[in-house]
């Protein structure tokens, strides 16, 4: 017989759930189960609700709450194969939107004066490629070829792999391949 645990990780990779997702809400759902200390096929959906009222209680914020709480829907949903229903929850403030602000060349300036050695670098190619910090961490050397002005992405967001190009006065009116000017 199969635990919970395997049957969530076969769910998930069945959905093609990210590995990060997948890491969180195998998190979640082992503090649920800590939490109702009864087997999962006696959970209910009172249960799910005591538990988000007890982390209410201790602080966490909303956002945290509601990742917990589609963790816990995911097993109900697809592993369980039970309605959670209606669930009588403490109101969560709505997160105001806000504006984005774009530093303006000067501010970039400062920003990237600030900065040396490889926090610089990252930063430039953060910045200039539009690269996710977990991309960028990711990135070997081989990866950037600087004559070109070419960065390869490996393992990116939904594991895509994508080719980024940085514009100079040759190529900054190559439509077949957008990218933001790299800073270096």
């Amino acid at each position: 017989m199969k635990t919970l645990t395997q049957m969530l990780e076969e769910a998930m990779i069945e959905r093609s759930c990210l590995p990060n997702t997948r890491a969180t809400y195998q998190l979640w759902v082992s503090k649920f189960y800590r939490h109702c200390k009864k087997p999962a096929s006696l959970w209910v959906p009172e249960d799910v609700r005591q538990w988000m009222i007890s982390l209410h209680g201790q602080n966490y914020s909303n956002t945290t709450r509601k990742q917990a709480l589609c963790a816990v829907k995911f097993v109900f949903d697809h592993v369980l194969k039970s309605e959670l229903g209606w669930l009588d929850l403490p109101p969560m403030p709505q997160v105001r939107q806000t504006l984005r602000t774009i530093p303006t060349r000067e501010e970039l300036g400062r920003i990237f004066a600030g900065l040396k050695g490889q926090s610089k670098i990252m930063a430039a190619l953060m910045y200039g490629a539009g690269l996710r910090v977990n991309e960028c961490c990711h990135l070997r050397v081989q990866d950037i070829d600087f004559a070109a002005r070419t960065v390869r992405v490996h393992s990116g967001k939904g594991e895509v792999r994508q080719g980024l190009r940085g514009s100079t006065e040759n190529n900054s009116n190559n439509d077949s391949n957008p990218a933001s000017p790299l800073p270096f």
